[in-house]
């Protein structure tokens, strides 16, 4: 009895230069035509990649509480401490 092989289902590839925006804009001058390499759709690639970077960011930040407490490192000396709190403790 032989064992028989299963065939390895392939990873689906992604799109190595992606269109970027919608339809209705302009192709080169507002979005990125897919598979093209001209230095237009090259910005407009960057762009939506660092979009989708400030998105992530701000979503991950969002529930962050803002405190504006300072902390110092064990070695601040009292001067230090009290220039940036104001003089407070």
């Amino acid at each position: 009895m032989t064992a028989t092989k299963k065939p390895k289902k392939r990873a689906k590839k992604a799109v190595l230069l992606p269109a970027t925006g919608t339809k209705s804009d302009m192709p080169h001058v507002g979005r990125a035509v897919q598979g093209c390499r001209c230095p237009q759709c090259h910005t407009h690639r960057l762009e939506e990649r660092r979009d989708e970077r400030d998105r992530r960011q701000i979503e991950a930040a969002e529930n962050d509480p803002m405190t504006g407490a300072v902390q110092f490192g064990a070695n601040a000396t009292d001067e230090f401490r009290n220039s940036l709190n104001g003089g407070q403790q």
